[in-house]
């Protein structure tokens, strides 16, 4: 009952269960996608698919990083019931987030064509192309403006309901996915599970505001060039390090459509999906708690902060170990139940999946420090360079290494962001040398090291015992004596080093 009543009160449990509970309902709805998508479409079809969310992705951060930089900015604003500049900062940004939706509209609609033609759109499937990617673009753009609003619950502490409507919205896609494709709509499907989601948000997300604690107002004095130019410093820097996540996390699509065809993607999409499902549990474990921590660094209560940090930091990374111990444990048995064996990308694959389970989030431990000092330095030269050399990392180690090298192009991003994210978050928050824990880090350089040397010193180590188990009439792989063992180190090292770090959180 205690533990109830202080989920019920507290705002930062109160973000971190909506917070689980988005991410497991956005991971359970993908998987259920999956055999859907299986049953009514080809391998070109859901590769057709899965590049078109990819472009999705991209396009969302045409708002230019403007809803999360208005949380920031409008924080102050909210924590000194200041209800004039209130309405001065979410005007200017609903403002630019409408000419911005616009003009995405214009652009992306003038790139359609190009972008069928540069992924060699089959013949027979260019008709549907066209309506994915049109309505996808014009979605995108309508859906915009409501990009302001997860900014605004974030400030006033209550972004636990902007995660429970990110985990609401999937399964209303999902419903209008499954029931037009069984209606004969084929992939236009997609659009209309979108569209669903796009109202859904646009509605809910009206509600919250207008029965807010500080209901924002137009204030038409919010727009001026300096209010805009303030907003943008920090939100080009939020968006361009956005557009660089979404690449990587789509990158590995792109590629196999450009370089081994439409019907190559689906095989390490569906392989990656388990990882990047946990992947994202894992990091909001620490979005959970940024609130707080957001509101202990504009109180300016340091020492308060930097403890928080510190343990926030470690939870992190415990169950990021529990989660790569899963992907090893695991993944193999899923994809084949789900999918089938024709859609596993390999055990090497896995492990290097694991090592970026393991690395992307707790690299986020030290980006959000960006965040919170509201200084973002050349984060956006460092994210272009990152980029840069993950696409060319990433077609060579493909050519090269296949799969598993494709996937190993997803760490260059974590390593590269955590590391920058450090650096000039300990200067912009004016943190001394030693006083931001590097704790959570070592430990993920420790879990990835020991995962590499095994690789290389047993390199079958990761693959299966080679029995079977009967599910649903399918023969699924059982793991090896070896995997298991590695998998239940993890699990039980992160479960400890959890279970203590919450204590001291709560401490």
């Amino acid at each position: 009952m205690r533990f109830l009543r202080y989920l019920r009160k507290s705002p930062t449990a109160k973000n971190a269960s909506a917070s689980y509970f988005a991410t497991l309902s956005m991971g359970v709805s993908a998987f259920v996608s999956i055999p859907i998508a299986v049953h009514f479409l080809k391998k070109e079809e859901i590769g057709l698919w899965a590049v078109v969310s990819a472009v999705v992705n991209y396009l969302t951060w045409m708002d230019l990083g403007i809803g999360d930089g208005i949380g920031r900015k409008i924080a102050a604003s909210v924590a000194a019931k200041d209800r004039a500049e209130i309405n001065r900062w979410w005007t200017v940004s609903i403002f630019a987030l409408s000419l911005l939706g616009m003009l995405l509209v214009v652009v992306g609609g003038a790139l359609t064509p190009w972008m069928i033609s540069v992924f060699e759109v089959p013949s027979q499937l260019t008709s549907q192309a066209y309506i994915l990617f049109l309505g996808s673009i014009v979605l995108v753009g309508i859906g915009l403006p409501y990009r302001g609003a997860p900014g605004l619950l974030t400030a006033q502490q209550r972004f636990h309901w902007v995660s429970l409507a990110q985990g609401i919205a999937p399964w209303i896609s999902i419903l209008f996915f499954y029931l037009t494709l069984r209606s004969g709509w084929g992939m236009v499907s997609y659009v209309a599970g979108m569209a669903a989601t796009v109202v859904f948000t646009g509605i809910l997300y009206g509600f919250l505001i207008y029965r807010g604690p500080e209901k924002p107002g137009w204030d038409r004095r919010g727009v001026t060039v300096g209010r805009l130019k303030e907003l943008l410093g920090l939100s080009l820097n939020i968006s361009v390090m956005g557009i660089v996540e979404a690449v990587f996390s789509t990158l590995p699509a792109i590629i196999l459509a450009r370089y081994g065809g439409l019907a190559a993607v689906p095989i390490y999409t569906i392989t990656s999906r388990v990882p990047m499902f946990l992947a994202g549990l894992v990091r909001r474990t620490l979005w959970a708690f940024y609130p707080r921590l957001l509101r202990l660094h504009v109180t300016d209560q340091r020492e308060a902060l930097l403890r928080k940090h510190r343990y926030v930091g470690l939870l992190t990374a415990a169950v990021a170990l529990i989660a790569a111990g899963g992907v090893l444990g695991f993944n193999r048995m899923i994809v084949e139940l789900l999918a089938g064996p024709g859609f596993y990308a390999g055990a090497a694959t896995d492990a290097v999946l694991a090592c970026i389970v393991l690395l992307d989030p707790v690299s986020r431990v030290f980006l959000c420090l960006l965040y919170l000092s509201g200084t973002m330095g050349r984060v956006a030269l460092v994210s272009v360079m990152a980029i840069v050399a993950a696409v060319i990392f990433s077609v060579f180690s493909y050519r090269h290494l296949g799969l598993p090298g494709l996937a190993g192009a997803m760490a260059i991003l974590p390593l590269a962001m955590g590391t920058y994210g450090y650096f000039q978050g300990r200067r912009g928050g004016n943190f001394k040398r030693g006083e931001v824990s590097l704790a959570s880090a070592a430990i993920a350089a420790g879990g990835c090291g020991a995962l590499v040397l095994l690789s290389v010193v047993f390199p079958g180590i990761w693959e299966s015992g080679g029995n079977a188990l009967q599910i649903f009439g399918k023969a699924i792989s059982i793991p090896g004596a070896a995997t298991v063992a590695i998998a239940c180190i993890l699990i039980s090292a992160g479960g400890f080093l959890g279970f203590n770090s919450l204590r001291r959180l709560r401490g």
